[in-house]
């Protein structure tokens, strides 16, 4: 089924930030027929489409299952930067297959370096205007900063 990106309910808590990286995924497992298997061993290479702290929605070129656990490494310029997320959506939109993948775990459980590392790229691609989209991202950061 083809369909509009518009035409689904947003759902996120962070708006996204349009990137487009390089991205290396595999699945780890999927759930179908109730058991789970591990199902792929190399990675495949993509880009994605945009990316937020919560999640990545990436150019999987294939349909991938609902609740698949998978692992994505992205490639900044001069850093990688790995995760674990879990496949909440996979369809056709506009000629392209899309998958949206809410992260699980990031790399060493610096959810704040990434989303720097997210937010440097983004600012040096798009030339965007850094004090609007700074603030933006001291909120995000803030929201997960532990208190103590």
């Amino acid at each position: 089924m083809t369909a509009s990106k518009d035409s689904f309910e947003e759902k996120r808590r962070f708006p996204r930030l349009k990137v487009e990286v390089e991205v290396e995924y595999r699945i780890i497992n999927e759930l179908g027929d109730q058991k789970s298997a591990a199902v792929n061993r190399n990675f495949e290479i993509r880009k994605t489409r945009d990316i937020s702290p919560l999640g990545v929605c990436i150019d999987s070129g294939k349909l991938i299952e609902t609740g698949a656990i998978i692992e994505v490494k992205f490639r900044f310029p001069g850093q990688t930067s790995r995760g674990i997320g879990r496949v909440v959506w996979s369809r056709e939109i506009d000629g392209a297959i899309l998958s949206g993948i809410e992260f699980l775990a990031v790399e060493n459980g610096k959810i704040d370096q990434f989303a720097n590392t997210v937010a440097q790229y983004y600012f040096e691609q798009f030339a965007a205007d850094k004090s609007k989209h700074l603030n933006f991202l001291k909120e995000i950061i803030l929201k997960f900063t532990p208190k103590g």
